[in-house]
């Protein structure tokens, strides 16, 4: 028998629910709940613990990145997809350092959703050209002007990202490196750990500063 993998959908949006449970129909995934409020996909959460929890919402981005690094605390183990209202690169990489393991623009091709699970099963990743060329932008805006928690690359990671922001697959991306398939999925995951890396930074930096705060306003009479 076939191993089952839970879905959940988090979701105000009917149509992306219609369509999901359409594409996943007589899969190896099963839809574990629907849920259009927070409480209740927290419950789910707690009750499935599910491989993946699908997201759209129609609120801002900084809300719905804020609603996934709860979940990912909640369940570390869940896969996150979201669906995003705008597809700049400031979003791309918020929502990924956030916690979502893919970001699909608004309107996406749902059909694909299937491969992309399967995907993330076999711990691969799903780096499409309009994820590459943000991370680039990112990048290159952080050489331009540094911020106080910078995403820097390397010249292999930056050129792994060209590769794949005109479309290559993994395959043909280590052909054109003379590297191995497995040494280009290990860049790439470098480069994620690299956006979680500076979520981390700031996470601290900003307990840090509150700690400092509330220690000086004790002394304020």
């Amino acid at each position: 028998m076939t191993d089952k993998f839970t879905v959940i959908i988090f979701s105000n949006q009917e149509t992306t629910v219609e369509t999901i449970a359409r594409v996943l129909q007589d899969s190896i995934f099963t839809i574990g709940g629907i849920s259009d409020t927070v409480d209740n996909t927290r419950t789910l959460l707690n009750q499935y613990a599910p491989e993946f929890l699908f997201i759209h919402l129609d609120t801002s981005c900084k809300e719905t990145n804020t609603l996934v690094n709860r979940f990912k605390t909640i369940s570390p183990r869940t896969r996150i997809l979201v669906i995003g209202n705008t597809c700049d690169y400031e979003t791309i990489f918020d929502a990924i350092k956030a916690g979502a393991d893919v970001f699909l623009p608004e309107n996406p091709d749902l059909e694909q959703l299937p491969d992309i699970l399967h995907s993330l099963l076999e711990n691969e990743f799903y780096l499409p050209e309009y994820i590459a060329k943000s991370l680039l932008e990112k990048s290159k805006r952080e050489n331009q002007s540094p911020t106080e928690f910078p995403f820097i690359l390397t010249n292999r990671e930056r050129a792994i990202l060209n590769g794949f922001s005109s479309e290559m697959t993994m395959e043909t991306e280590a052909g054109k490196l003379d590297v191995s398939p497995d040494l280009v999925k290990a860049h790439v995951d470098n480069i994620l750990q690299k956006i979680h890396f500076v979520d981390i930074a700031q996470k601290q930096y900003e307990n840090i500063t509150s700690g400092l705060s509330r220690f000086r306003s004790s002394f304020e009479y």
